[in-house]
């Protein structure tokens, strides 16, 4: 059957068109094209139409910011186009013959003085029955109405169609047979069979819209406002064709939303149900004064008029789709119900694509439309949880965490399991822990805790590192006072006679038996005295549970073994503006992308392979002498490239440079890809730090020198030889300078008390720890530890000089030169007397041309 369908939505530039041979449906990509209301307007695109759907199911792959694998330029998916008719459950309240037979003519022969016409309509004859299957069966039959001839009644016949279950519906096109199209009607559209609403209406007449519809006509070509505006056109009861005439309805083209398939557009071509309702026939002028002339409405009719009207239906088409809501381009038929199911990709579930697969509500569920395709968005549940569910209050204050690390959307995750609790199955339930080895994703992840009933408070422990304070670790239990141990099975250090655990009299951090407790004096560690081995001898200062000798020596910078402690207010530097990358030897240097968080993030497919490491801004250099003792704190989160988890990369986690030496801490902590993991850096000796040069474990000396004048801090960005990205949040430097750093909008945050050496300086040094010369003085060599201190020798000029070549800065009195040892031009004096005394004076010279003027330089005769 030839029949021309119009395109369904023109922003995708999709056409349905009919293949002549088969009378298949076939979707292209020619849409664009003139339509002159022939069918054979398109059927030279056909032909490129197959080739063009042939090309469009190869889709290009490539690898996007993150490097997964994805379709480029993804978009919103919808399926093929084809004729929803052919498969629906049409019935009609009236058609002819039903009642046996009877005789229709062709109005033709009325109009043009043909001979008659007529033929015989009998239901009950196989070869001569019109019934309304015939309208969508594919054929040349027809379905055909009661003739006026039974009555006026059959001008009102309704024709309803159930399409079996919902579809987006693009056009309506309906064929008439040998008679003329219908004259008043309407198609209205229905989801449960029950509430029709209008889809549009047809009039013989511009009056005939106002009377029957209370509707307007829009005059020519239907246009339409709005995406839901239904209009009354009298443009097709208008054309003169007899028979065969077609109607064009169209619910999508020359809409507003027509190139971005609104949500109101996709809720006004839904429909399960059309009704046809057909109002009144396309009458001749003088027939229908036949008609109308009779004075009661009982009156015998005129067969020889009457009989040539009544309405005929050649063939409806309905081209549509299914309702897949933009997540899917197939939706083949279910081989046990027969329904057309979508096959939901944009990780949608549901018969329509309409909501988030269990495991993808991470963002809430939206609808595919060609400015966005609303792809769902996995939740981070570790595999804990069998389904999330979006929740508005999570996303709102950002308490939700991707898969790649970040706090963003508002999955939460329901019912976990395996012992887990948390908007992403993160934590342990109470009385459970993950110990520190252990990845998030493992079912076994939660372990019970195992305390003593006795010592632990209800049988709760530590559950994370993250929960981890004053030393504990994953799995210990919480004690109740005066017990300890990992089970609280024992007393704890500092108390004694278990069960009991009274007060242990010796201070823990400087005694050798306050675990143990028994002995009736304190052993006290080697740089600890007191009868409770609770002060530092001298030349030592800050006790310390964790040092093996109790008490530090004074440094001083090997200057004096006597100093004090200074207690001094702590800071946090956290300072996330104008970092850079930067590789290992820092040749190669790009400044990061700024996004005002508090986050560093480093993509792979951005950056250079070379580059490594996050290097700090200004804000973490210069003097950090306070620093030691402290920690580098932060997080740390970086995900594989593709399904591959590669290998760990052995790079150090942070180098610090400073006075031409570099520093390097190599953490042993495992790191799991697509966790966040706390590190915890200690600016200390230690054995995880080393010498860059030397590749010797750092001394105190080292970490003092880098310390005195920080060049800059690199931190690690590339965690695995196969990363797709990392991110670093939280980073902190503890110090306490107790300045605001410079450039940074964030204040310092306080931390707690931090004790630092107070050096009894030589003369002409300052500092804390004697790591300064007095005004006046430099440090000669720019020797740190061990050297001297040098005044400068300006005569007298000036304080400052150079720390380096002695040279003298900021020359005062009129002078000038490496030691102040000249006169600026223009004056004249002896600089050598030194001070006030060998001040220059202004030349007092006049012009020659000018005896208001001074010469600018004059020369002192001693014979004068």
């Amino acid at each position: 059957m030839d029949l021309f369908a119009l395109c369904i939505y023109a922003n995708v530039n999709i056409a349905a068109v009919f293949d002549r041979s088969s009378a298949a449906l076939i979707p292209t990509v020619f849409c664009n094209f003139p339509f002159n209301g022939s069918i054979n307007s398109i059927y030279r695109y056909a032909d490129a139409a197959r080739a063009s759907r042939v090309a469009s199911r190869r889709p290009r792959l490539a690898y996007d910011s993150h490097r997964s694998l994805r379709r480029v330029h993804e978009k919103a998916l919808f399926p093929s186009i084809f004729n929803l008719a052919t498969g629906s459950v049409i019935t009609a309240n009236a058609t002819c013959g039903e009642r046996g037979y009877e005789i229709a003519c062709k109005l033709t022969e009325h109009v043009f003085n043909r001979n008659p016409q007529c033929y015989v309509c009998d239901n009950n004859d196989v070869y001569r029955r019109h019934p309304i299957e015939y309208a969508i069966d594919g054929t040349e039959k027809h379905w055909q109405s009661p003739s006026l001839a039974n009555g006026l009644d059959f001008e009102h016949i309704n024709i309803d169609m159930d399409l079996r279950q919902e579809y987006q519906v693009a056009y309506v096109i309906i064929k008439s047979g040998p008679s003329p199209r219908p004259g008043t009607w309407v198609i209205e559209r229905s989801i449960d069979g029950v509430e029709y609403k209008p889809w549009q209406y047809f009039a013989i007449s511009e009056p005939e819209c106002m009377r029957v519809f209370g509707v307007p006509s829009t005059p020519g070509i239907p246009k339409y406002k709005s995406d839901t505006e239904v209009i009354c056109t009298t443009y097709f009861s208008k054309l003169d064709r007899l028979e065969n005439g077609e109607v064009h309805l169209s619910l999508v083209n020359e809409r507003p939303g027509a190139n971005k398939l609104t949500a109101e557009l996709q809720d006004f071509t839904r429909a399960r149900y059309i009704r046809i309702k057909l109002l009144a026939l396309r009458t001749l002028n003088a027939d229908l004064m036949i008609v109308n002339r009779r004075e009661n409405r009982h009156d015998k009719l005129d067969q020889s008029v009457t009989r040539r009207y009544f309405y005929t239906i050649s063939d409806i088409s309905i081209g549509g789709q299914c309702i897949c809501n933009g997540h899917a381009e197939t939706c083949p038929s279910d081989p046990v119900t027969g329904q057309l199911r979508c096959e939901c990709r944009h990780n949608t579930c549901g018969e329509s694509c309409d909501k988030c697969c269990p495991l993808f509500n991470q963002l809430s569920y939206d609808r595919g439309t060609h400015e966005k395709p609303n792809i769902c968005q996995a939740c981070q549940c570790y595999n804990h949880a069998d389904s999330c569910e979006y929740d508005e209050e999570v996303h709102n204050q950002g308490l939700s965490m991707t898969p790649e690390g970040i706090f963003e959307g508002g999955g939460r995750c329901v019912d976990c399991e395996h012992n887990t609790e948390g908007v992403n199955c993160e934590r342990c339930k109470d009385g459970f822990y993950r110990p520190s080895a252990i990845t998030h994703y493992r079912q076994d992840a939660c372990r019970e805790c195992d305390c003593d009933p006795v010592g632990s408070e209800h049988g709760t422990c530590t559950k994370s590192e993250a929960d981890a304070v004053n030393g504990q670790q994953p799995g210990d239990c919480i004690c109740k006072p005066g017990f300890g141990g990992r089970r609280c099975d024992r007393c704890a250090p500092g108390y004694r006679n278990h069960p009991v655990c009274e007060p242990c009299p010796c201070n823990q951090a400087g005694s050798l038996n306050f675990d143990s407790c028994e002995e009736t004096s304190c052993i006290c560690k080697n740089n600890v005295e007191g009868q409770y081995c609770d002060r530092c001898k001298a030349g030592t200062i800050n006790l310390d549970a964790n040092n093996p000798v109790g008490c530090q020596q004074c440094f001083c910078f090997g200057l004096t073994e006597e100093c004090v402690e200074k207690e001094l207010n702590g800071i946090e530097i956290r300072d996330y503006k104008n970092w850079s990358l930067v590789d290992y030897h820092g040749r190669v240097e790009v400044k990061a992308k700024e996004d005002n968080s508090s986050m560093l993030m480093f993509s792979a497919s951005n950056y250079e392979d070379s580059l490594h490491y996050w290097k700090t801004p200004k804000s973490y250099s210069g003097n950090r002498l306070s620093s030691y003792g402290g920690y580098l704190k932060y997080y740390i989160y970086y995900v594989p490239n593709g399904k591959s988890n590669g290998k760990l990369a052995t790079l150090a986690d942070v180098i610090i440079e400073g006075n031409g030496i570099k520093l390097e801490y190599h953490s042993r902590q495992t790191l799991f890809p697509r966790e966040n993991i706390s590190q915890l850096i200690p600016i200390r000796e230690g054995q995880n730090w080393y010498n860059s040069q030397t590749r010797q474990p750092a001394e105190k000396a080292d970490l003092m020198r880098v310390l005195a004048d920080v060049s800059y801090v690199l931190v690690r960005a590339v965690y695995n030889t196969d990363q797709a990205q990392s991110s670093i949040y939280g980073l902190a430097f503890e110090s306490s300078n107790g300045e605001v750093p410079v450039g940074s909008e964030d204040a310092p945050l306080v931390a707690q008390k931090r004790i630092v050496e107070s050096c009894a300086c030589p003369e002409n040094f300052a500092g804390y720890s004697c790591e300064s010369c007095v005004k006046g003085y430099r440090r000669v060599n720019n020797q740190l530890y061990g050297g001297r201190c040098e005044k400068c020798n300006c005569g007298g000029h000036s304080e400052d000089c150079d720390p380096e070549t002695g040279r003298c800065l900021n020359c005062q009195h009129n002078t000038t030169g490496d030691r102040c040892e000249r006169c600026l031009d223009g004056h004249y004096g002896n600089p050598s007397l030194g001070g006030e005394a060998g001040s220059c004076q202004p030349c007092a010279c006049p012009s020659i041309d000018n005896r208001r003027v001074f010469r600018p330089g004059c020369l002192c005769l001693h014979s004068l």
